[in-house]
């Protein structure tokens, strides 16, 4: 899973999705969200995106887009459950990749 919080018109989640445009698109946020991120004490909708070879969610957090990128498509069954975000820039919170080397996904 890649996650990328970004300010509005950026267009580095919409690129590592596979989209040609610097948001979801038309008809986002049409239909009822379908996951859940929490940030601090708040819950946050995440809304499905259409893409082609992986599942893709993106929502708003404090005027930002949150994307949630996971390969392969049916990986989206993950985020069944909420899932719990932590901002890497409070103090405290130390940059590291407990979890293996760094994504061959990201050039």
């Amino acid at each position: 899973m890649l996650v990328v919080a970004e300010e509005p018109g950026i267009g580095l989640g919409a690129a590592v999705a596979g989209l040609d445009t610097v948001d979801p698109g038309a008809g986002f946020a049409s239909a009822p969200p379908i996951a859940t991120a929490s940030f601090g004490k708040h819950d946050f909708p995440l809304w499905q995106v259409d893409s082609p070879d992986r599942a893709v969610f993106a929502g708003e957090i404090k005027g930002r887009w949150l994307w949630l990128v996971l390969w392969p498509e049916t990986a989206g069954i993950l985020l069944i459950e909420p899932i719990g975000l932590r901002d890497l820039r409070d103090p405290g919170m130390d940059l590291d990749l407990p979890y293996g080397a760094p994504s061959p996904r990201l050039s």
